[in-house]
């Protein structure tokens, strides 16, 4: 007999807030990885779509003319600070 994950709500919840920053971010090659991981957790396709509409929403809110950030960020250096 297995006991229920007490974290299963918690790790659903940090994948949804990692998927609408992945959205957020037009991150498209971590899209496809991580749709995967949120299909084996239990989202459904219907689901991964509410999501898609939630920050397409929350963007036209903020600023319906706004375009996408596309500045690169500048590569954080490896090693002591």
């Amino acid at each position: 007999m297995s006991s229920p994950n007490i974290f299963a709500e918690d790790w659903q919840a940090c994948l949804h807030a990692h998927y609408l920053y992945v959205l957020h971010a037009h991150d498209l090659s971590n899209e496809a990885s991580l749709r995967l991981v949120l299909k084996q957790v239990g989202f459904d396709d219907a689901a991964l779509d509410t999501i898609r509409a939630e920050i397409q929403t929350a963007v036209q809110e903020v600023a319906p003319d706004m375009e996408p950030d596309t500045v690169e960020p500048e590569p954080v250096a490896a090693g002591p600070a």
